[in-house]
């Protein structure tokens, strides 16, 4: 490159501000194509179909081999285990044939004093009794883990475990919570003048060994229970949740376990609680369920707006998260205080299905001769289904009648238009927030989208791929960020407008009509393609047309030719 830094300049001025808008957030993405899939992707292979592209397994198996859920043949041809770059072929949805291509990454979003989300009103946690003052603070850490065959052996040994929590989506989550006596009062609804009348209301409400039902459950253990249906949603059409789930995940909230620990300290040298107040409270929580994650990405878009009552209007989203893409996310520690009017926070996982590999058209529109091949990471809602299983309440009633094309390397519907599952967003940093992307610097995959058969296999050798590095092709809105050529690097620094629309259907409500302000594609989307090698006559050919030019002009704007 003829400039190793591409300043492409900020957009804009700050957005309206929400109630998260204060404080400071900034964004980590890293290790694009270099996350190894654990044991429970080849338990979704088996049970889904989601499968490694080029392997026949996603991983090794951690337990004996004929108790896993795949077996290589190491006789053929086909790579018996994935191995970097990781890339896996999967649904979109119920219908098998939508397929995306998606390589996981890590993440880290750190908040300093982000409002919205407060000891009155956590979002994230219960408030059993809302009449009881506020204490001083509450701790929280939340680790979430997909369930596989080695994790469910520890589960099964729980007694009130389900036993059918190995088919790839359970989510494992253990949420540890310290807080003082007061904060106790109303999260949990402690009714006590002290900490040993605290520790005595808790023996009273939480059984010591948990149960199946509700008869052989505490009293907190049950309001718990009750409490993830009241946001998530029951199977039930008449129990829509408050950050219902089933439009994004395709189920409701389908709890396998639940189990409450506590200790309260009764003085301030408690065993391994030195140097905490008489009445801090310690509580642990072990649940197991289906959408956990699902139900955390609404819960941090929305915050304490309902999306069961506002899911067609992002202009009433109060959350701290400006669009939703944490709804498969994986190896989740959620932890931070919450205080009187704010909240600091960490949160870390993978994010496994948000940097997607699709294609663009040459010039004749998708006709597999001159497409061309991109990885997008592309701001959306989390909804992907609309009005499944009597859930009328979806994200994708915003686009009532739309379709969308299918634009997967070896989709057997390429090309063709479909239902739409993909809701764009636009996604406004405030002032305060900040993004820091880190991509490879070494070759990763392209799949063709015009050698690669329709119906392609990941578990074969069908997909043609070409090997390359990442280079910038666009951004949504163009010159958005600062991109890094030689470090593959694309940072950028709020407050930012991206100009696209703001998700709201008009002064009339409803949508379909002329007045919507829903986006038609992502703002602060950014899109990569391969670049061929200086010199190269790829794609340089007479009457290789649009993608041709496309090439010649990045070309010159490099100082290649």
């Amino acid at each position: 490159m003829a400039s190793a830094t591409l300043l492409l300049g900020l957009a804009g001025l700050a957005p309206p501000q929400v109630a998260s808008a204060a404080g400071t957030l900034d964004w980590q993405f890293w290790d694009f194509f270099n996350v190894p899939p654990g044991e429970y992707f080849d338990v979704r292979s088996a049970v889904y179909g989601e499968t490694p592209i080029g392997a026949e397994c996603h991983s090794t198996p951690i337990l004996p081999a004929t108790t896993g859920y795949c077996v290589p043949d190491p006789e053929d041809s086909v790579a018996d285990y994935a191995s970097y770059p990781y890339t896996i072929s999967t649904y979109t949805n119920e219908n098998q044939n939508r397929r995306t291509i998606n390589a996981a990454f890590r993440f880290s979003a750190t908040g300093v004093g982000i409002l919205g989300y407060d000891l009155t009103e956590p979002i994230f946690l219960p408030t059993f009794n809302s009449g009881a003052s506020i204490g001083a603070y509450l701790d929280f850490t939340w680790d979430a883990r997909f369930v596989g065959p080695d994790q469910a052996s520890e589960i099964s040994a729980i007694p009130c475990s389900h036993p059918g929590v190995v088919e790839g989506y359970y989510m494992w989550s253990t949420i540890v919570l310290t807080m003082d006596l007061q904060q106790s009062r109303r999260t949990f609804g402690v009714v006590a003048a002290d900490a040993a009348a605290a520790e005595d209301w808790w023996k009273d409400n939480v059984k010591p060994v948990c149960g199946m039902n509700p008869g052989t459950r505490g009293q907190v253990e049950n309001a718990m229970w009750d409490w993830f249906f009241e946001m998530g949603g029951e199977e039930s059409s008449t129990k829509i949740g408050k950050y219902d789930i089933m439009n994004a995940y395709g189920w409701y909230l389908d709890q396998a376990m639940l189990d409450i620990k506590y200790t309260v300290d009764l003085d301030t040298i408690t065993p391994g609680h030195v140097g905490h107040a008489v009445g801090t409270t310690h509580v642990t929580i072990q649940h197991v369920a289906w959408g956990t994650s699902n139900l955390l990405d609404h819960m941090f878009y929305w915050g304490s707006t309902s999306y069961k009552d506002h899911h067609l209007d992002s202009t009433m989203a109060m959350g701290w998260q400006g669009m939703e893409p944490f709804a498969w996310y994986d190896d989740m520690t959620w932890s931070g205080t919450l205080n009187p009017t704010d909240i600091n926070f960490v949160l870390e996982g993978v994010m496994s299905y948000d940097f997607e590999n699709i294609s663009l058209p040459g010039e004749n529109g998708y006709d597999r001769v001159d497409d061309f091949s991109v990885w997008a990471l592309r701001p959306h809602l989390s909804d992907n289904l609309n009005d499944y299983y009597n859930h009328g309440e979806s994200e994708l009633d915003r686009y009532p009648g739309v379709t969308d094309i299918e634009t997967t390397p070896g989709s057997p519907l390429y090309g063709q238009s479909r239902s739409r599952a993909f809701i764009p967003t636009s996604w406004d940093l405030f002032d305060g927030e900040t993004v820091t992307m880190q991509f490879p610097t070494g070759d990763v995959p392209f799949y063709d989208p015009n050698l690669t058969p329709l119906g392609a296999v990941g578990t074969s050798n069908d997909f043609v791929v070409n090997m390359d590095q990442l280079s910038l092709y666009r951004t949504h809105p163009p010159g958005y960020g600062n991109w890094n050529q030689a470090t593959k690097t694309w940072t950028i620094v709020g407050p930012t407008t991206t100009g696209g629309s703001v998700g709201s259907p008009g002064p009339d409500g409803i949508p379909g009509t002329p007045d919507d302000d829903y986006p038609d594609e992502s703002w602060g989307a950014i899109y990569f393609i391969a670049l061929p090698e200086p010199g190269s006559t790829i794609a340089l050919a007479a009457g290789s047309g649009m993608l041709a030019m496309m090439y010649r002009r990045r070309l010159r704007r490099s100082g290649t030719i």
